[in-house]
């Protein structure tokens, strides 16, 4: 349990020439036995206390060593793990990790989609997985997040991302290299990263929360005018969307009559009713495992 700035103050006043009993850490990942995770600068070792400043929260804090479960510097490298912890928790991340699907492209990020194409990654600086808006360091991988550079600023700019086995695509690149149909479609933060669920050789499927850009823009009801997205925007949807290797674009299934289109010719048995105006993403999820 973080203890309240009082707390720290106190802690500071102690006599603290024979309490440092490890070297500080600059910065890296602290992992706390609750299964929070998040990123650090500044951390020091104070008898049985760490203390550090929470690069989310922006606040300084303070635990006992008995509730930290495990810390890295930015090198990845471990300063401490706690032995009645750790055991469990590689249990946890494991289970998480060991039946999600891999491509097979080299570690590091690709700037173009040409770099992607040739799995000639353009850049292997350290990036870390962060959860999308402001969340906590990943340990384990899931289907949507941002990547934070070492100076604990957004990745951006990049087609794609081959992170410890996972491939992950920019969702600003998906919209940008997508069918002409697709046009008018955008993430709900175009700086996230979308990780390939299942693939094979023919396409690569992932998902994430898509905005209608149309609606995004429309009158505002009741009003006759149009505002910013700010004021007025769709919800953001979860769809799915494929990278088609023979065309090498991105094709995203807006409505359940697109996923339709698209999924007759290669697999009639995958059609939806189409009940809603979305398509069911379990069941595009299983047509694709046909046609992957």
């Amino acid at each position: 349990m973080a203890k309240n700035l009082l707390f720290l103050i106190l802690l500071f006043c102690i006599n603290t020439a024979s309490a440092q009993t490890k070297a500080p850490v600059n910065n890296g990942i602290i992992t706390l036995s609750s299964g929070a995770t998040t990123g650090f600068i500044n951390l020091r070792f104070i008898n049985d206390i760490v203390v550090y400043h929470d690069v989310v929260t922006k606040k300084e804090m303070a635990y006992k060593l008995s509730e930290v479960s495990l810390i890295r510097n930015d090198l990845q490298e471990v300063v401490y793990k706690n032995p009645t912890i750790i055991v469990n928790e590689q249990k946890l991340i494991a289970s998480k990790t060991d039946s999600l699907f891999k491509p097979n492209y080299p570690e590091g990020i690709y700037k173009t989609k040409e770099d992607f194409i040739n799995k000639k990654p353009s850049s292997n600086e350290n990036i870390l997985p962060f959860g999308i808006d402001g969340g906590i360091y990943l340990e384990y991988p899931l289907n949507n997040c941002d990547f934070l550079k070492e100076d604990r600023t957004k990745l951006k700019k990049v087609f794609a991302v081959s992170y410890k086995g996972h491939l992950y695509f920019q969702l600003k690149a998906v919209t940008k290299n997508m069918d002409e149909d697709d046009r008018g479609q955008n993430g709900d933060f175009p700086n996230s990263f979308a990780r390939v669920i299942t693939g094979g050789k023919n396409y690569f499927y992932m998902e994430a929360d898509i905005i209608d850009v149309s609606v995004q823009s429309a009158p505002y009801p009741g009003r006759g005018i149009t505002v910013g997205v700010s004021v007025y925007k769709s919800p953001a949807i979860k769809k799915g969307f494929v990278w088609d290797f023979k065309n090498q674009k991105f094709t995203i299934f807006k409505t359940c009559e697109d996923f339709n289109a698209f999924i007759e010719p290669l697999y009639p048995e995958g059609k939806q009713e189409c009940k809603r105006q979305e398509a069911n993403i379990l069941a595009v999820r299983k047509a694709i495992e046909k046609i992957k």
